[in-house]
């Protein structure tokens, strides 16, 4: 009878032993899972939005402490500012640009056909200097090397090695330049596509903030980049705006509707210097033109044009988003 009471307080025990385990992997399976969703949330954008129209159908305003309206503000603010660096840093690869572009004029690239410059002997040109054996020299001219040929030697057979074979410094000039714009182009598409990444971020924060808080306010109106023209100011620089679906420039006036397909910013004025981000503008938008301007680019003082806007279906992507 003891060794089965024994036994049954050792079963017992290690039931107890089992729950508790039980118990503890429980809690750190909810802390890790909850650790997940705070990281996923905090730094994926879709999950984000995913996340919080759930969160918002649920009634939760709150996770462990942190409240979800408070760290959206904080989102909405540090994407802001980040467009607002990148916006800054393309200036001023744009002005690095217009530094080129001015030096590039100066820059003469010596055709194939032109004679190169000759040597202080005219060696280059296949030509002998004219010599004047009268002429009595100084001492201090003794020293200088004259090179004559030999009798009945013609120019042709002087060595190649006195004559002038380094390249023109115009054209080495000129090298260096394409390569030096060559590499800024490319830097200006890595900085279009960096607008173009947090100009997207900024838009779907600022429209996750209006999910959570429908009492938070989104910028309605503002000044948008449309692209650059051509010198005569009678079309588009690309055969095409920017950032928005194709519209003839001649149709483009006060009063028209257009549609955003690549995610752009919002700004205070028509410039790209004196201007703050207001907001960004997402995929699909439908915008209204009320004014348009032209400025000019700061790379080529090329024409830009650009369009005072009204958002016009911002808050029904909002609804759609809930």
């Amino acid at each position: 009878m003891g060794k089965v009471t024994e036994l049954l307080k050792e079963k017992k025990e290690a039931i107890k032993e089992t729950v508790t385990i039980a118990k503890e992997s429980f809690i750190t399976a909810r802390e890790m899972a909850i650790l997940l969703i705070l990281t996923l949330f905090l730094t994926s954008v879709d999950f984000e939005t995913f996340l919080t129209r759930k969160l918002n159908h649920a009634g939760i305003s709150e996770i462990m402490g942190v409240k979800l309206q408070t760290q959206q503000q904080i989102a909405v603010d540090t994407a802001k500012d980040s467009s607002q660096r990148v916006s800054e840093l393309e200036n001023q690869v744009n002005e690095l640009v217009a530094i080129i572009n001015k030096i590039k004029p100066k820059d003469k690239i010596i055709s194939e056909d032109s004679s190169p410059p000759s040597t202080e002997l005219g060696l280059a040109s296949g030509t002998l200097p004219k010599q004047d054996f009268s002429q009595s020299y100084s001492s201090s001219n003794r020293s200088q090397m004259i090179f004559m040929p030999p009798a009945g030697a013609s120019s042709s057979s002087i060595s190649p090695s006195i004559t002038n074979t380094e390249p023109p410094k115009q054209d080495l000039h000129s090298k260096t330049m394409k390569t030096i714009d060559d590499k800024v182009k490319e830097v200006q598409k890595s900085m279009d596509t960096a607008k173009s990444a947090v100009a997207r971020n900024l838009a779907t924060q600022q429209i996750t903030l209006s999910v959570i808080d429908p009492k938070s306010q989104i910028p309605l109106e503002g000044w948008v980049f449309l692209g650059k023209l051509t010198n005569d100011k009678t079309n588009w620089a690309d055969n095409k705006p920017y950032a928005i679906e194709f519209l003839p420039y001649k149709e483009l006036k006060p009063g028209a509707k257009i549609r955003v397909f690549k995610p752009v910013h919002l700004r205070s004025e028509p410039s790209p210097i004196e201007s703050s981000i207001l907001s960004a503008l997402s995929i699909d938008e439908e915008l209204k033109v009320e004014e348009i301007k032209i400025g000019t680019s700061i790379d080529n003082k090329s024409p830009t044009c650009w369009a005072k806007v009204q958002r016009l279906n911002i808050n029904s992507i909002i609804e759609n988003k809930k």
